[in-house]
């Protein structure tokens, strides 16, 4: 990891910096061509992760994301070139997007000359109205607004699924036959845009900067950070052949997805935002439209798939 010292250098600026897109951004501008000061906010500084940042050069600043930090966060903004903010560690719902903004305040007042934000699409837009659940969505297109009306440069980059999802929170479950299954609302060939957010999300972070310094996109622009779109049916199909277990998804109805997600410690508000989500994500698509299209092309090294996911990593405790 090489990071510059010289202050003639630009300072970039990584909210989040040990979580996986922050931490995606740090390693990727690490290994770029160009040569960037990097300063990164973190909410404890005695994480490895942080301590390790810090011994390769970083410059690390202890500062939670809390309303409450605003002095603190303007004054970590301040001589910034360029900024990026995650989406999940500042904007989890609708009542959030007054974090998101403060962020965005804080680069405009550094006045940056580009700021690299992590939002998603609008689902009650793109629903007419049907879902006005998805705060998780709805938030960070509410940021994304924001950052327009104020005027400052900024670029959207909307992470796709992470890969790293079906190893946590979607895991697979137990069946009494042996089997592994991951049940959802959706129907089984509705396509999902993956994305290993770990280790490929800095790329497209990357890419921004390179389009919108050579004037290839405009202020404002979303970027998809997505590998490949592929459906349930065959992600889990990829899961079964690589692993040598058997793992199917189930689709299954609101109240047999609410119970699920019951179990795993939510209130039921939070169920209830949890299956709007991925109900209009089944009927719209993830990022409000059916198709992502196709991959962004021309990034730095190219984004790991998820057929290669599933062989890079160790499946052993998930699939016991």
């Amino acid at each position: 990891m090489t990071i510059s010292h010289d202050t003639s250098a630009p300072l970039f600026v990584v909210v989040g910096a040990t979580g996986n897109q922050g931490g995606s951004v740090i390693k990727m501008l690490s290994e770029s061509s160009g040569h960037y000061r990097i300063r990164a906010l973190t909410r404890d500084a005695t994480k490895p992760r942080a301590e390790e940042l810090s011994r390769a050069g970083v410059e690390m600043i202890v500062v939670g994301p809390v309303l409450e930090n605003k002095i603190e966060i303007f004054k970590a903004f301040e001589g910034a070139t360029y900024a990026f903010t995650p989406d999940g560690l500042i904007v989890r719902s609708i009542q959030d997007a007054a974090l998101g903004k403060l962020y965005v305040d804080a680069a405009f007042a550094a006045k940056v000359q580009l700021l690299l934000w992590a939002g998603l699409p609008d689902m009650a837009m793109a629903s007419e109205g049907k879902y006005k659940r998805v705060g998780e969505f709805d938030g960070k297109a509410e940021v994304s607004r924001y950052a327009q009306d104020v005027g400052i440069p900024f670029v959207n980059i909307q992470p796709g699924w992470y890969m790293q999802e079906f190893l946590t929170v979607d895991k697979p479950k137990k069946q009494k036959d042996g089997s592994f299954a991951v049940f959802g609302v959706g129907d089984p060939q509705t396509l999902v845009p993956l994305v290993d957010s770990t280790r490929d999300y800095g790329v497209y972070v990357l890419k921004a900067i390179e389009l919108f310094e050579t004037r290839s996109i405009e202020s404002g622009h979303d970027i998809l950070a997505f590998t490949e779109e592929i459906s349930f049916d065959e992600i889990m199909a990829q899961l079964s052949e690589n692993t040598s277990q058997k793992v199917v998804y189930v689709k299954v109805d609101e109240k047999q997805f609410l119970d699920s997600l019951m179990l795993k410690d939510l209130t039921r508000p939070q169920a209830l935002d949890t299956l709007e989500m991925y109900q209009a994500m089944a009927e719209f698509g993830y990022y409000g439209k059916q198709s992502a299209g196709q991959p962004l092309q021309g990034l730095a090294k190219i984004p790991r798939t998820w057929r290669e996911f599933i062989k890079e990593n160790d499946w052993s405790e998930v699939l016991s």
